[in-house]
């Protein structure tokens, strides 16, 4: 699965008309779904 990696306010965008934000990087990893939330628990975005 593709992930952010490092997952913080001025990398999520929200999705107009919707109560839901996407996440943007260039640089995008493969890595299990769970490593993105594993970096919000690490650090306090």
């Amino acid at each position: 699965m593709l992930v952010h990696g490092d997952v913080h306010q001025l990398s999520a965008l929200h999705v107009p008309g919707r109560d839901t934000f996407k996440l943007v990087d260039p640089d995008g990893l493969l890595a299990e779904a769970e490593c993105d939330l594993g970096v919000m628990m690490r650090n306090d975005p």
